[in-house]
Order: structure tokens, then C-alpha cells, then sequence
């Protein structure tokens, strides 16, 4: 069992632990947030109405400079930047480590902790 507390803080183990969320995502659907795009034209498939891509822009935080895009729960556009969605894979760190050790123990493995 890994301890949350035993995980250090580092762009690394950050890093790591977005990956499980990716993981997580694929695997199930789950920790949705880590479905993040580099290119906001990846967000679309390209028979969308520009209608409903004009609204996305403005409904949602759209920023043309930051690092990840991805949908929020109003399938507006939602843009972060690198340590934005780091942050939320720190936050989400006891989740992610759940799941990874019902799911994937191999994820966990890089990951600095005490057993």
C-alpha cells in the first residue's frame, strides 16, 4: 500500500501521477480532468457546428497560450497551464494511488514511498 504522505513533492512524482490519471481515463473513464489536449483543433473532429465551437470559445476560459486544453462539464473549452494540471494530479494523489494499486500496481512503482 502506498502512503500519500511518503510521496514526495516533485515535478516527477507529479508527473507520474498524471499518468495514472491518463491511465485511469482510459481505462475506465475515470479522473476525466486529465483528458487534456495540446491543441485545441484536437478537440473537435471537424463536422461540429461553428456554432457550437463559437460558444465553447466564449462560454468557456479559452486561452490561445496555455499549455492544455480540455472540455469542462458544459462542453465548453477549458485551457490550463502545465503546473495547473499538475496541481490537480498532486491533489487527486490518494485517488490515483487507489486506483492504480486495484488496477495498475505497476504505475506506483516509480513513485518515491514507503510500503
Amino acid at each position: 500500500m502506498v502512503r500519500c504522505d511518503a510521496i514526495e513533492d516533485t515535478d516527477d512524482n507529479r508527473r507520474r501521477l498524471l499518468c495514472i490519471a491518463q491511465e485511469a481515463f482510459s481505462y475506465d473513464g475515470g479522473f476525466d480532468w486529465s483528458d487534456v489536449y495540446e491543441n485545441v483543433n484536437e478537440l473537435f473532429t471537424g463536422d461540429e457546428d461553428p456554432e457550437r465551437i463559437a460558444n465553447a470559445v466564449h462560454y468557456g476560459s479559452y486561452d490561445p497560450t496555455a499549455d492544455w486544453h480540455r472540455f469542462d462539464g458544459y462542453a465548453n473549452i477549458h485551457s490550463l497551464n502545465d503546473w495547473e494540471l499538475l496541481e490537480e494530479a498532486w491533489d487527486e494523489r490518494r485517488e490515483l494511488t487507489e486506483w492504480a494499486e486495484e488496477h495498475e500496481p505497476g504505475l506506483l512503482e516509480d513513485l518515491t514511498h514507503d510500503e
